[in-house]
């Protein structure tokens, strides 16, 4: 069941973030998703140190989907955290970058998340492996998500009167 919840909240995460990147600004979304992944991350983390009922526990499944950037951690593998903001990424790719680069930008943002999708359930059984803890899998995907949000909070910045790198390489009409 909570699998299913982390899945089905995947794709209602997915429809509202896509909705969302079109309204808000790219930049703002996916800081605002990153920090949420934060969140998620240790409300996840309470779960290895508190007793939580079965009710809360699927909770915390169906809100896995809140966030956006988790699988650029690379400890990450949760459920929906990747997809809220997600659609925010590409559309800023695009946006971004000439038209000549934009589709190579996220294909590269699309390789790197595949790969974080293996990555983070080996680098995570490790952790586990090594300690013999889930507590210290889930701090670790914590301390990589804060780590993230903090660059991302320097990086994801719209400076002001940036203009858009697209162009049109074919004929106007």
């Amino acid at each position: 069941m909570i699998g299913t919840m982390m899945g089905l909240s995947q794709v209602v995460f997915l429809a509202l973030g896509g909705i969302l990147a079109d309204k808000v600004a790219k930049s703002l979304m996916i800081r605002a998703t990153a920090f949420l992944a934060l969140l998620v991350a240790l409300m996840f983390l309470t779960a290895t140190v508190y007793p939580l009922s079965f009710g809360v526990l699927v909770v915390y499944a169906g809100l896995s989907g809140l966030s956006g950037l988790s699988g650029l951690s690379g400890l990450s593998g949760l459920s929906g955290l990747a997809v809220l903001g997600g659609g925010a990424v590409f559309a800023l790719m695009s946006e971004k970058y000439p038209v000549a680069l934009a589709p190579a930008a996220i294909g590269f943002a699309e390789v790197f998340g595949i790969l974080s999708s293996f990555a983070a359930p080996a680098l995570m059984g490790a952790i586990i492996s090594g300690t013999g803890t889930f507590f210290s899998a889930f701090l670790a995907f914590a301390i990589a998500e804060a780590v993230l949000v903090a660059i991302l909070l320097v990086i994801a910045r719209e400076p002001s009167g940036q203009t858009s790198a697209r162009t049109s390489y074919g004929p106007s009409l």
